[in-house]
């Protein structure tokens, strides 16, 4: 802005941009308030003086009863209106595709073989759970979804169900509810991660009182029950070390969107353009750049395994199901397969044939 405005206009916006900085800071003192309540004043005084009378609504003159608000309430971020409009957002968007959709509920199947939400409404619903689950969930007490309440649980399930018709049957499909569920999990562990992560960049990066700076819309004493009751505690290190140890074993992630890997698989045909592609080709498809590089240079040493593993398995006469080539060549987790994400557990370990190999020897 200093290039193309003159000093005196540059000057009353950067002055009226750190009045708000301020005021909307997470930890207020009453002093500093005062001082912005002179402020504003002489502010919107340099703005008369270069702007036109209408341009000084009720709007511009609320910014005056401001730093009184900030008093009186406390910092602004337990009361403006940002969560809600962001939930508005979220709500509309998905209203929209109702209407576009004659009036029906979007669909989002669930397929038995790949045990999890599919389709291109998967996004979707990971969106609207992930709302409500920072908006209705307890942080107290409550280190996983698992803990949650049934209430609570049924209540945010429900409102998605009443936007989603989640597989053909939901209340009567056992791998529908534990896909919903597992879902759900993901969505709180990867919150309460984020809470720690903030916790972490305000104590090592920004070398300020951590107590002073809470999450986005988390209270003060839910803030101080993480830190001193979860976080600094030893069971939670512990827990966190092997995380992290666990997380290393996926080196890289796919270039299919925010899908996760098996939704994206169950959507082929539209994400590659009416063309159905077998595993190995898909892996290639969603790991490469768009200049046909690799996003990791281990992505193409496990495709050649893969390639490998294939070729052997055609010159035995056993072939090897996607399941068992991702198992050899990408590995596997704690309780799925790495290269399927979300998807099929093992069925079988790795020393155990799979159906093809048992119907192999039984013609031979």
């Amino acid at each position: 802005m200093r290039g193309y405005l003159n000093k005196e206009l540059n000057t009353a916006l950067f002055q009226l941009g750190n009045f708000f900085e301020q005021l909307c800071s997470k930890a207020l003192k009453k002093a500093d308030l005062k001082k912005l309540e002179d402020q504003i004043v002489l502010i919107l005084c340099k703005l008369e003086k270069i702007f036109s009378p209408a341009f000084f609504d009720v709007m511009v003159h609320l910014a005056i009863h401001l730093p009184r608000e900030a008093i009186l309430g406390g910092p602004v971020q337990y009361r403006w209106m940002y969560p809600i409009e962001r939930l508005l957002g979220v709500l509309k968007g998905i209203d929209k595709l109702i209407a576009q959709n004659g009036g029906e509920k979007l669909s989002v199947p669930v397929l038995d073989e790949w045990n999890a939400l599919c389709g291109i409404n998967a996004p979707k619903v990971t969106s609207l759970l992930g709302v409500y689950i920072r908006r209705m969930c307890p942080i107290k007490g409550i280190p996983t979804w698992r803990h949650v309440d049934e209430a609570t649980q049924s209540a945010i399930i429900q409102s998605v169900l009443d936007k989603f018709k989640i597989s053909d049957d939901y209340h009567g499909n056992l791998v529908a509810q534990q896909a919903v569920h597992r879902k759900c999990y993901n969505i709180h562990r990867n919150w309460r991660h984020n809470m720690k992560l903030h916790y972490k960049h305000v104590k090592n990066v920004l070398h300020v009182d951590p107590y002073s700076h809470p999450y986005e819309h988390v209270t003060q004493e839910d803030w101080r029950h993480l830190i001193d009751d979860v976080w600094k505690s030893k069971e939670h290190k512990v827990r966190s070390k092997a995380g992290k140890k666990n997380r290393k074993k996926l080196e890289y992630n796919h270039c299919s969107g925010s899908r996760s890997f098996v939704a994206t698989m169950t959507i082929q045909p539209e994400f590659n353009g009416s063309e159905n592609l077998e595993f190995l080709e898909f892996y290639k498809k969603t790991h490469t750049k768009k200049n046909k590089e690799w996003i990791d240079p281990i992505c193409a040493v496990k495709h050649s395994k893969m390639l490998s593993l294939r070729e052997e398995s055609f010159q035995s006469g056993v072939q090897l199901t996607s399941e068992e080539m991702s198992r050899q060549a990408l590995g596997k987790r704690k309780r799925y397969i790495l290269g399927f994400g979300d998807g099929p557990k093992p069925s079988s370990s790795s020393s155990t044939p799979s159906r093809v190999s048992q119907d192999h020897v039984g013609e031979l």
